[in-house]
């Protein structure tokens, strides 16, 4: 938390009430024509409007889909406020709390009692303290002793070669730019762990993600004040300062109330095309707009179908073609009756089928218990390939027989798929290997007066606060161009 703070003071942009000189533009326009036009009612593009409508600039946001937020999505599902996208504030987030606190929203506690797991692993169920010597545990030396669902942070936590943020970055790190997969199995990590491992990958998979990606993320968990320092394992030791009141999604929809201009909504881009000194964008709803600068804060994916002109440098369009983003998927059960009461065995599920982790939950006030089946990673695509009218009983009779206990007592109420968003593909961006050394630098780098922001050109931070630290960067970059 201290480096985002300090890091954050030291911006010459901020929300924090001081009054800022606009910058002074000699800049002519043409007939319609505004300062910036902003693509994409994210996170990262709200707070660029918002920071450059601050510095003086008329400021439009154009926005793909029907609503406000991006992957920062809140839905109520049975009269509980379920996150879909971006679920909670951590300790480093402090641009989203200063935006928060600015715009009046109530921040209230993430409390919500998550059961302990059991585990089903090559198709049987096994208690946590029966793993290391049951004989359907088949990873092999210390693996044994490390329950399913910390495999993977375990390994990471151990080997992880950074020693600061900036580690990830340096040439000196580039030999990890391989897959993840790859690096394990040279340290002598079992074909059975590997195989496990998968199931709680934050990413696509460990044979597609980057070793030093999945290293860059515990170094912003480790080094910048995440973690409870008191434990070992990342997860339920993490250091959380709560959600927004009401669903995080009220965060960006406040961010575009407070803007001067409406969000332009079901404008998806055609086209990005410049001339004359001026951008002209151009949308499938025929609207166009005429701008100086851009500020593309969508993700990679949803740029494959966009057309400039002039072209984008090589590396910029590679950067773009070989984007990937990690699936997630979640789907909500009601409770009828508590199934584990029957059987004996811990509520929640880690297992090794294409539902991957159930968590068995109790709401905050008591009200209610609930499921939440979350997957990750590639395995999300084969939920996707279900028809949404079968999804319901293909779920409740994979969890019949899983855990026999279940059937009868759980009905599915709801579901969604980020890999199955045609915007994103996936919910976060995720580096194959070979591309830091590729591509970190040229995601990032504007041309013209195109600038690019969102999580995908992370550096130090993580979710939201990636996304709105990019803002800061490239509205930094705009002051400059203007100077």
């Amino acid at each position: 938390m201290g480096l985002s703070l300090t890091r954050r003071k030291s911006l010459k942009l901020s929300l924090s009430g001081l009054s800022l000189v606009p910058a002074k533009s000699t800049i002519s326009y043409a007939k319609d024509t505004i300062d910036v036009t902003v693509i994409g009612a994210g996170l990262s593009g709200l707070y660029s409007a918002m920071l450059l409508e601050e510095q003086g600039f008329k400021v439009r946001v154009v926005e793909a889909t029907n609503e406000i937020g991006g992957r920062v999505k809140s839905k109520n599902i049975n009269g509980h406020i379920q996150e879909l996208g971006a679920s909670d504030i951590g300790i480093m987030y402090a641009r989203v709390v200063d935006v928060a606190d600015k715009l009046g929203l109530e921040r209230v506690p993430t409390d919500i009692k998550v059961h302990p797991f059991s585990y089903y692993v090559r198709d049987n169920l096994v208690n946590l303290n029966d793993w290391e010597t049951s004989s359907f545990n088949k990873t092999i030396g210390e693996e044994r002793s490390i329950p399913p669902s910390r495999l993977l942070m375990t390994y990471l936590f151990k080997y992880n070669p950074l020693k600061s943020l900036e580690d990830w970055l340096d040439p000196r790190f580039s030999h990890l730019d391989i897959p993840l997969e790859t690096y394990l199995k040279q340290k002598g990590i079992s074909d059975e762990a590997l195989r496990l491992m998968n199931v709680d990958v934050n990413c696509s998979d460990i044979g597609y993600s980057s070793a030093l990606s999945r290293f860059a993320d515990i170094a912003r968990l480790q080094f910048g004040g995440y973690l409870n320092a008191s434990k070992e394992q990342y997860g339920s030791d993490a250091v959380i300062l709560g959600k927004i009141k009401g669903g995080n999604q009220k965060l960006p929809e406040a961010m575009a109330g407070s803007l001067k201009r409406n969000v332009y909504l079901n404008s998806i881009v055609q086209s990005i095309e410049y001339s004359k000194k001026q951008y002209e964008i151009k949308c499938e709803n025929g609207k166009r707009y005429f701008s100086k600068f851009v500020v593309v804060t969508t993700p990679l994916t949803s740029l494959k179908g966009v057309k400039f002109s002039p072209l984008l440098p090589v590396d910029k369009m590679s950067a773009i073609n070989e984007a990937r983003y990690s699936g997630v998927a979640k789907i909500y059960l009601n409770i009828k009756k508590s199934f584990w009461d029957e059987d004996g065995f811990p509520a929640s599920m880690w297992t090794d089928t294409p539902i991957e982790r159930v968590f068995v939950r109790k709401e905050s006030d008591g009200s209610s218990q609930n499921i939440i089946v979350w997957v990750n990673g590639d395995t999300t695509k084969k939920l996707d390939r279900i028809p949404k009218s079968e999804m319901k009983e293909y779920i409740l009779n994979l969890l019949a027989k899983i855990r026999p206990s279940t059937r009868g007592k759980l009905e599915v109420v709801d579901s969604y798929s980020w890999s199955a968003n045609r915007f994103s593909m996936g919910d976060s961006y995720d580096y194959g290997p070979g591309q830091i050394t590729k591509f970190s630098k040229s995601i990032s780098s504007s041309f013209n007066g195109l600038f690019f922001a969102g999580e995908h050109t992370r550096n130090l931070d993580l979710g939201m606060e990636a996304a709105m630290a990019s803002s800061e960067r490239v509205v930094s970059e705009i002051l400059d161009k203007t100077s």
